[in-house]
């Protein structure tokens, strides 16, 4: 029994040694791998990025959060911020707007540990560029819209502007504002109505209005054909092709046998056109500067006068989108649109040449925070949607939506209620204000304390060719649609200044 007994008692500690030694009796092993980076955002030698972006890392385990801070995770330049984490993924949001035409440097260093105490095994950096400061456009354009393209109350015909039903309806509608207001008034030898435009000599045009010098197209076969399409890559940018599913960078071949704007630039500058060897892809709103949104479908929407061999279809600019990489923004001119397209795709272009920087600031807040200046355009805003209202910290509230006849009476009843001349922007008073550097919102976010539920703003503007539609901005992405009437928009209030 004594045996036994003793048997028993090596048996039973055999076994708790057993059970907590790390051999192949299935103990676990520590952790003593170092974490890794997965993936970054914006990527490594990324061009045109935001200057609104948040920085962000991805690792390949989870980490222990006190170790991701602001000493862990930086910004070079100078730039402070704050550092969240979530879900294996640390953000880097910088207290304020990044600087345009800069390239900075993130850095996470050794700081960072796994939860089972593992350092990385070396710093992490990567760079990226933001985009350049956008070229502006201090005097707008007029939008083509005469003064026999009004609306009336009840009716989506288009009526004389002077029309008793059309001023009872709204007395600044757009065909009523503006140098293009009065056809009786205003001489065509410049241009159609509110367009100025004089010839320079070896084929260029001259926009005396907004101060922009564009090329003319030719039908001779050669460098600027009318027929000549192009895909949109510059050099720095990561090409992207659709290959049925999904897009893919492209062949070497693929890259060599693509016609870019790049090499037609270069190629235009070369030979000096008209003198100037400064000619360059222009803005999405450039762009839109020369639309002409009086003309009636299947005319194309610019002045042929002045601008012969113009293409109906679509006009690429120097505006990438942020949201894709393979995107551009582009100018529709079968009918006005500012919509994305894709780089790899063949479109038109036209060139342009000198222009504007940015006035700094350029938008001033009034004293009372309920109105917006624009030191380029001379525009006064409301700085909240119709239905909202400033609160001393952001505009509170729920934005009203309206069909477009509504806003055009919302607008006349506000200002006759105020005494002040506040309007229905047109479209191209509203694309002014619009910054394809940043996105959600594509506009200046602590001027216009934009939320998603206004996103979508009406205009004044009717389509001339469908006039069951009328035009509409978004605040949030930049791009410029028609839609029906009877769609429930949002309303944001303008003047003119002095």
């Amino acid at each position: 029994m004594k045996r036994f007994s003793q048997l028993i008692g090596i048996t039973f500690v055999l076994f708790i040694f057993g059970s907590c030694g790390g051999g192949s009796s299935g103990g676990t092993t520590p952790d003593i791998t170092p974490p890794t980076i997965l993936s970054i955002s914006p990527p490594n030698n990324a061009t045109g990025v935001s200057v609104n972006t948040a920085i962000t890392a991805t690792f390949s385990e989870t980490m222990t959060i006190s170790t991701v801070n602001t000493a862990t995770f930086t910004l070079n330049n100078g730039v402070s911020g704050a550092v969240t984490y979530g879900g294996m993924t640390a953000t880097f949001t910088p207290s304020s707007n990044l600087a345009y035409s800069t390239t900075y440097t993130a850095t996470i260093t050794t700081g960072v540990k796994d939860t089972s105490g593992n350092a990385m095994a070396s710093n992490y950096t990567w760079t990226f560029t933001t985009g350049t400061a956008p070229v502006v456009i201090s005097k707008l354009n007029d939008t083509g819209v005469t003064g026999n393209q009004c609306y009336q109350a009840g009716s989506d015909d288009l009526v004389n502007c002077g029309s008793v039903d059309a001023i009872s309806l709204n007395n600044a509608q757009d065909g009523m504002v503006g140098r293009d207001a009065n056809s009786a008034t205003n001489s065509n030898t410049d241009g159609k109505l509110g367009f100025n435009f004089s010839a320079v000599p070896g084929g260029c045009v001259l926009d005396n209005i907004t101060g922009l010098m564009w090329e003319v197209k030719t039908t001779d076969g050669g460098l600027r054909d009318w027929n000549k399409t192009y895909t949109n890559y510059d050099s720095t940018t990561s090409l992207q092709k659709w290959n049925g599913s999904t897009y893919v960078a492209p062949t070497q071949a693929d890259i060599d046998a693509m016609t870019n704007s790049i090499t037609f630039i270069n190629s235009v500058n070369s030979q000096a056109l008209c003198g100037y060897s400064d000619w360059r892809l222009p803005t999405a709103v450039e762009l839109q500067s020369i639309v002409d949104y009086g003309f009636d479908y299947p005319s194309p929407t610019i002045d042929t006068t002045w601008f012969p061999n113009s293409q109906r279809g679509k006009y690429l600019s120097a505006s990438y989108t942020l949201d894709v990489s393979y995107g551009t923004w582009g100018v529709q001119f079968t009918y006005g649109d500012i919509d994305f397209f894709s780089r790899s795709g063949n479109n038109y272009v036209r060139l342009v040449r000198a222009g504007q920087s940015p006035t700094s600031p350029r938008f001033t807040i009034s004293a009372d925070d309920e109105e917006v200046t624009d030191s380029q355009t001379k525009l006064v805003w409301r700085r909240c949607a119709e239905g909202m209202n400033w609160d001393g910290a952001t505009c509170s509230g729920v934005a009203s939506t309206f069909t477009h006849e509504a806003a055009l009476q919302r607008a006349a009843a506000f200002a006759s209620s105020t005494g002040i001349a506040w309007r229905l922007p047109n479209i191209k008073e509203l694309s002014s204000i619009a910054d394809n550097s940043l996105i959600y919102p594509a506009i200046d976010p602590t001027a216009f304390p934009v939320k998603p539920t206004t996103a979508y703003l009406w205009s004044a503007s009717p389509v001339i060719f469908y006039s069951t539609n009328a035009w509409l901005f978004s605040s949030l992405y930049g791009y410029v649609i028609n839609v029906d009437r009877n769609y429930h928009g949002c309303v944001w209030l303008v003047r003119t200044g002095q």
